[in-house]
């Protein structure tokens, strides 16, 4: 569907590689996404697809039977997905023609990210109608979010179920098996995700919770706090790592 292998190809595909005796398996079950930005996250095809999508997870849940003192079984979610109701997009692209703004406008459902010189003032965005909130991500850049039942684009498109708001931002995460490992995997995920902030300048490599290597290799600016938080702000995000 929409390019995507179906969930039963998927399915079968895991199946075969546990049984191949593959030691780590990442499987992307993404019909109920696609039906759900279709048909809408609470209609009537979503809600059958969900099900179909349990059957085929407990497929692969099964085929870990005989081993399954050996495994750790995650089962997560990126997002949710809210309902469309008013099909007439928000539409940044020519709310910032009109202002004659320049930079980079890219829509995702209930959020825009705005780049460029038309983040420098994000005022004028809060005045589109249709745009509930937003929050800067780094210098010149600025996430946006649709009121309820909106979404983003420069023309109408036929989409039923959108995220990309804070409102989607809920996941679902279960951890199964029988490996040693299960009840501190499950305890860790449990613990509440970083924040995101626009941090100052600074330095993190003595934090109490050091940000990886790839981000501390690279950053821009960045800024420990006395309670032991890490701030860092890439070219093109703002995050705060504090657990």
């Amino acid at each position: 569907m929409l390019g995507y292998a179906k969930d039963r190809e998927t399915t079968a595909a895991t199946v075969r590689a546990v049984a191949g005796g593959a030691e780590l398996v990442i499987a992307q079950f993404n019909e109920p996404d696609t039906v759900a930005h279709v048909f809408g996250p609470d209609s009537p095809e979503a809600l059958r697809r969900y099900g179909g999508t349990d059957r085929y997870v407990g497929e692969v849940a099964e085929s870990l039977r005989g081993e399954w003192g050996d495994w750790a079984l995650l089962v997560v979610s990126d997002h949710s997905q809210e309902s469309v109701t008013d099909t007439v997009p928000i539409d940044l692209h020519s709310a910032a023609a009109e202002l004659r703004r320049e930079g980079s406008i890219v829509d995702e459902g209930a959020a825009a990210v705005v780049g460029g010189a038309m983040a420098d003032d994000p005022s004028w965005m809060v005045r589109v109608a249709g745009v509930e909130g937003i929050e800067r991500l780094g210098d010149r850049s600025v996430l946006a979010w649709a009121a309820p039942g909106r979404y983003f684009a420069a023309g109408q498109v036929p989409v039923r179920g959108v995220h990309g708001s804070p409102r989607t931002a809920i996941q679902v995460a279960v951890v199964a098996g029988g490996h040693p490992g299960v009840e501190e995997l499950a305890a860790r995920i449990a613990r509440p995700a970083p924040a995101v902030h626009v941090v100052g300048p600074g330095d993190c490599r003595s934090a109490r919770h050091p940000l990886p290597t790839g981000l501390i290799d690279r950053p821009r600016q960045s800024v420990l706090t006395s309670d032991g938080c890490c701030h860092l702000e890439t070219p093109c995000i703002g995050v705060k790592f504090c657990v």
